[in-house]
């Protein structure tokens, strides 16, 4: 198990403007499906990057959860959406892998870039099924093995998709990689079975 890390004094360069040219959310987030009624956990929610792609595509601010395991992520976060919506979602502070949401609560979680900071990715798994609903779905993406070693974590950190897409079906999810156009990562949707 991985369990690197991102170092949480570099968090500007996951809000930087070079990084928003560089990946266009704008052109590949509906590929998510994100229903406009769903309620949406972004799970490591770091500065809030991906914030604004997600309100843009649900009924209110107030269906979205962003979790982190650390505080100074939040903080940030929440600085940053005031900043970029004038308003803040609900953050919530979370140990890992245990996560303090009720059973069947969220119709979409978002992993970003989360796999390799897993110590424990069986038992995250097994969180992330328990708060998922029946009919909700979990995007997993983070960096390609072979991606550009300048970006993301080391490489020796990476997960390949293969192995991911192992450990979900192994556990009973039905998941698939999709292919979604953004340099060095890879995606994969999973459902309950």
């Amino acid at each position: 198990m991985s369990g690197w890390k991102f170092d949480p004094r570099h968090m500007e360069e996951l809000i930087d403007p070079e990084r928003y040219r560089r990946e266009r959310p704008e052109r590949w987030f509906d590929r998510l499906g994100i229903p406009r009624r769903a309620r949406v956990l972004d799970l490591g929610i770091g500065p809030g990057f991906y914030i604004p792609w997600i309100l843009d595509r649900i009924d209110s601010p107030d269906q979205i959860v962003g979790a982190d395991t650390r505080m100074e992520m939040l903080q940030r976060a929440r600085t940053h959406l005031y900043r970029h919506i004038g308003r803040s979602i609900a953050l919530v502070q979370v140990d890992e892998p245990m996560l303090p949401f009720r059973g069947e609560s969220f119709d979409v979680i978002l992993c970003a870039h989360l796999l390799h900071e897993f110590h424990d990715r069986a038992a995250t798994y097994r969180e992330l099924y328990r708060i998922l609903r029946s009919s909700g779905v979990v995007w997993f993406w983070d960096w390609a093995p072979d991606g550009d070693p300048a970006l993301g974590p080391p490489i020796e950190h990476r997960i390949a998709p293969h192995i991911v897409l192992d450990e979900l079906r192994h556990l009973r999810w039905t998941a698939e990689r999709v292919v979604i156009d953004l340099p060095d990562r890879y995606f994969i949707r999973a459902r309950k079975s």
